[in-house]
């Protein structure tokens, strides 16, 4: 996390151009949620020209807090023109759902002719790399103390 900011195109972005082995993915991290009407703060992809959004590609968001049942949106990418749509949608490497709004990671993505919002709930906040690196540390300390544990029977 290397802090919410906004990453600024001259000219036209494509997401989606086969070649690379994997799926093109555009990783955002949504700031802390906001009541509607306002919009949360989140990374922006900010084009000047055309988003084109092609087969295949894919929308994570990592976000940084929880969002409860009350729905935050966020504006992630604003263009001259926006075309096109996410073929798949993650919230913090998981699969996302737009039918349920009361259930786990729920994403809805608007689509407008110059943005892309995503409305977000029930979603948990990713975990710090601090975090994430103290609990294997602790798990491994605990596998470690098995194996002892075991071998010593």
């Amino acid at each position: 996390s290397g802090g919410l900011g906004t990453l600024t195109a001259g000219g036209d972005v494509t997401f989606g151009t086969a070649g690379s082995g994997a799926d093109p993915t555009f990783l955002v991290e949504l700031g802390a949620p906001v009541a509607a009407p306002a919009v949360g703060d989140s990374d922006r992809l900010a084009a000047t020209g055309t988003l084109t959004l092609t087969n295949p590609d894919a929308l994570n968001l990592l976000s940084l807090f929880a969002v409860g049942a009350t729905p935050s949106t966020y504006t992630v990418a604003t263009a001259g023109a926006v075309t096109g749509t996410f073929d798949a949608v993650l919230v913090n490497g998981q699969a996302a759902q737009s039918a349920d709004p009361n259930a786990a990671n729920y994403v809805l993505v608007t689509y407008t002719a110059t943005d892309a919002q995503v409305t977000v709930a029930n979603v948990q906040a990713v975990p710090e790399p601090a975090a994430v690196l103290g609990l294997a540390a602790a798990g491994l300390g605990l596998a470690g103390a098995v194996r002892r544990r075991r071998a010593a029977r």
